[in-house]
């Protein structure tokens, strides 16, 4: 199983120190990378960029391609499945 996350402590550190150090921790077998994008083929790509956030401040998010189908849960729905 390969486990992508943001580090929420490398964008604090990254805001205070107006630096750009990976925040994207990619766990891969027994390896982590730390990258700023990953593209993830025929899906879309989870993305760090501070220099274009989104309008409501966000510097991460995930594009995806419009033909993906999408299931969203709540917390309480995703616990459970």
């Amino acid at each position: 199983m390969t486990f992508i996350h943001v580090i929420q402590g490398i964008i604090k550190d990254n805001r205070n120190n107006k630096t750009q150090n990976p925040v994207i921790a990619v766990k891969m077998g027994g390896h982590s990378f730390l990258c700023n994008e990953v593209r993830i083929p025929g899906f879309g790509r989870l993305i760090y960029d501070p220099e274009h956030k989104k309008n409501c401040g966000a510097t991460v998010w995930f594009e995806i391609e419009p033909d993906i189908a999408l299931q969203m849960n709540s917390f309480e729905q995703a616990i459970r499945a």
